[in-house]
């Protein structure tokens, strides 16, 4: 029933949102989402438990606060998925996105046009992705993604259609998904991953903002199996409304030469989680992580 009330919600805020102004749409979002996310609901003691790892130092009214801005900024990202269900253009993008670290991304594009190989985006759920997506394609890196195969199909459907129209390629989950990347970054192209969740709790064992939770080897395993560079990347939205997309720092397989594959993997998913939590804690209430994933006894 969740799902299929999020399809419907989908199909109307498309809508909506061919005739309302982008800011305005985001400003009104924020409004509901915090109004929502400061009731006292099961929804928001989860949230400020989350909060009261990434905010140390949070006191107990300032994490109440803290939870309403982040279902307030979840509900501006969902503000972005509607307004990209029709098409834009890219003077349209141009006028919202803002690139920091080019620098490590030219790197890492020397380098992907000097081995033929592609390169790996790897990013945490923060801000807006479809925008900053869809910005990359325009200028002629289109973005290989997986998506969950979402019930009912028609909003897996709705998602897939709203992102390939936006320039992107979408592998389902299930789908041979590791075969399918593996044959993208030999044809040198991007794929971007989002890989701050383990919704398995089965991947590699990390420290996370001090505290254990595992997150996805599927990055390591792809670099180490095709030898193309990772660079972590994340999506702020701005006051004004921008999205500010950072790279940083790119990671490469041959840092750990000599190193075991489980090695190369245990170290280059520690760097992946070390990055993440500088991105997190430069603006926390902007992740979208509404449950606890690290291990009670972390």
């Amino acid at each position: 029933m969740a799902n299929k009330s999020m399809y419907y919600s989908l199909k109307v805020g498309g809508v909506v949102a061919k005739f309302i102004p982008r800011k305005v749409g985001l400003k009104i979002s924020y409004f509901i989402g915090n109004l929502y996310g400061s009731m006292p609901t099961k929804s928001r003691a989860n949230i400020i438990k989350v909060q009261s790892i990434v905010s140390p130092g949070a006191k107990p009214a300032q994490l109440k606060k803290l939870a309403g801005q982040v279902v307030g900024n979840y509900s501006q990202y969902w503000w972005d998925v509607f307004w990209m269900s029709t098409p834009r253009s890219v003077q349209q993008l141009e006028k919202i996105v803002r690139v920091e670290g080019e620098s490590f991304f030219d790197e890492v594009k020397q380098f992907s046009e000097n081995n033929g190989i592609g390169m790996i985006v790897v990013i945490p759920h923060v801000g807006s992705w479809e925008i900053p997506g869809a910005y990359l394609a325009h200028i002629g890196y289109p973005p290989v993604v997986v998506a969950e195969r979402l019930t009912p199909p028609e909003l897996f459907e709705l998602f897939s259609r709203t992102r390939t129209q936006a320039g992107m390629t979408v592998i389902a989950h299930d789908d041979s998904p590791s075969a399918k990347l593996v044959h993208a970054l030999e044809q040198q192209k991007m794929v971007c991953l989002v890989a701050d969740r383990d919704l398995s709790r089965k991947g590699v064992v990390v420290n996370f903002f001090g505290k254990i939770k595992t997150m996805p080897p599927g990055p390591a395993s792809l670099a180490i199996k095709t030898g193309a560079p990772i660079i972590p990347a994340c999506m702020y939205t701005t006051h004004s409304g921008e999205i500010e997309v950072s790279f940083s720092e790119p990671i490469y397989v041959s840092e750990h030469h000599g190193a075991t594959k489980n090695e190369k993997i245990q170290m280059i998913t520690q760097k992946l989680a070390d990055e993440f939590e500088l991105m997190i804690s430069k603006t926390p209430t902007q992740w979208h992580v509404l449950k606890s994933e690290w291990q009670e006894n972390g």
